[in-house]
């Protein structure tokens, strides 16, 4: 028995979502050994910057923040990985949309229930020569009117 490819591209993505979220997680301990050494000496520096021309500037200028070090911090891997989840997942919904509607109107059509088919068996809806209009003007207007605008 073949496994259905719907069935294996949703596996494929819950692994990859499962190795993203638990295999980027760095490990408790990590943090708690470099942060229990005490330094002998504590600098305090001052985040006031030196002019006052960004003072009330409440928006950061480009490039004017720090790189990410951790995978989790803004900008870091494992916010362009859930990025690129979420688009291989909005393109998964879309496939198998477009995929069910195609099947569906495919057995419409067998079955004979195809709106298009039943419209043009019943000449509902159908334009005739007659009908077709070469403009959308409600009523006909010389090219060269003498009316002007007031």
């Amino acid at each position: 028995m073949t496994p259905r490819p719907h069935v294996t591209l949703a596996v494929a993505a819950a692994l990859l979502l499962g190795a993203s979220i638990f295999g980027a997680a760095a490990p408790v301990g990590a943090t708690v050994a470099a942060s229990s050494q005490a330094e002998p000496s504590v600098q305090t520096t001052s985040t006031l910057p030196t002019d006052n021309r960004d003072l009330g500037n409440s928006l950061p200028k480009p490039n004017s923040g720090a790189t990410p070090v951790n995978s989790g911090e803004p900008g870091g891997s494992r916010q362009a990985a859930l990025f690129w989840m979420v688009l291989v997942a909005i393109a998964v919904i879309v496939v198998l949309v477009w995929r069910s509607s195609a099947r569906a109107r495919h057995r419409r059509e067998e079955a004979g229930l195809d709106p298009v088919s039943l419209a043009k068996a019943a000449g509902v809806g159908l334009r005739t020569d007659t009908q077709t209009r070469s403009s959308t003007r409600s009523e006909p207007v010389e090219p060269t009117s003498t009316k002007r605008p007031d």
